[in-house]
């Protein structure tokens, strides 16, 4: 019965301390490059590349059972959008990076939904 109230104690903290940030961080901007990161269904990132020139982003979504990293490419005046989820309760730490710009986010995931709290760096 403690482990119970332990549990939802957890996660109910958790959820008070991401609903600021639930729909995502604040954009970052990089001259003509916004990158984001976002709970939700799963872990979403992103990047909007309003400039005249092809971008490459880098991702990485980190889980306590698993790495999923990648390449963005993002042609000029368009977005790109990677999404992972993942069906067990576990920390997750997401990493999304385009020239001098970074984005790090850290929370934890509990049958496919994901809260993010506030940005560890960006």
């Amino acid at each position: 019965m403690r482990r119970i109230g332990t549990i939802g104690m957890v996660l109910f903290l958790g959820l008070v301390v991401s609903l600021p940030t639930m729909g995502g961080a604040e954009p970052q901007d990089a001259d003509a490059v916004t990158l984001y990161i976002r709970g939700g269904i799963g872990v979403t990132v992103g990047v909007i590349n309003e400039g005249n020139e092809t971008v490459t982003a880098k991702s990485q979504i980190t889980y306590r059972n698993g790495i999923f990293r990648g390449n963005m490419t993002v042609d000029p005046q368009t977005q790109f959008e990677r999404t992972i989820s993942s069906p067990r309760f576990t920390t997750v730490l997401v990493k999304v990076s385009c020239g001098n710009e970074t984005q790090i986010r850290y929370g934890f995931t509990l049958l496919f939904f994901t809260y993010l709290f506030i940005p560890i760096y960006s």
